[in-house]
């Protein structure tokens, strides 16, 4: 989701809300200020924004899509993701654990993959320069 309407709407719908519940929820006069907000008609002010993340449980980071000279951002598919792992691990912390230890292991594995992948391109060029000389 590349716009901010776009995000406010997706945030919205994870949190099973109507717009008419968000505009209540955030203080706004009707459902239409935050139909207009999710076309991009409008945008919210500061205080509005503090609001959304507030009650869609969503950082400014997100909502605004900027994320400083950080390397590090977290896209619209991974949330839901992150809520579920988050969900899990207040409810069943085994397996959080379980998880992690999946997600060590996958780690892992994909990292010697690329590595093997770097070899093999490697590899393919120093044939290729040796067929060359030939």
């Amino acid at each position: 989701m590349s716009t901010l309407g776009e995000r406010i709407k997706y945030a919205r719908e994870a949190k099973g809300l109507l717009q008419q519940d968000l505009a209540k929820q955030i203080g706004v006069k009707s459902s239409g200020v935050i139909s207009n907000w999710e076309k991009n008609l409008n945008k919210p002010d500061a205080e509005k924004i503090v609001k959304l993340c507030e009650v869609l449980d969503i950082s400014t980071s997100f909502l605004l899509d900027y994320h400083g000279k950080s390397a590090f951002e977290v896209h619209l598919s991974e949330i839901e993701s992150i809520r579920k792992y988050r969900f899990v691990m207040l409810h069943f912390p085994e397996g959080a654990r379980m998880i992690d230890a999946i997600l060590d292991r996958e780690y892992e594995i994909a990292g010697n993959m690329q590595k093997q992948a770097e070899r093999v391109r490697e590899l393919e060029k120093r044939i290729s320069e040796l067929e060359a000389e030939n």
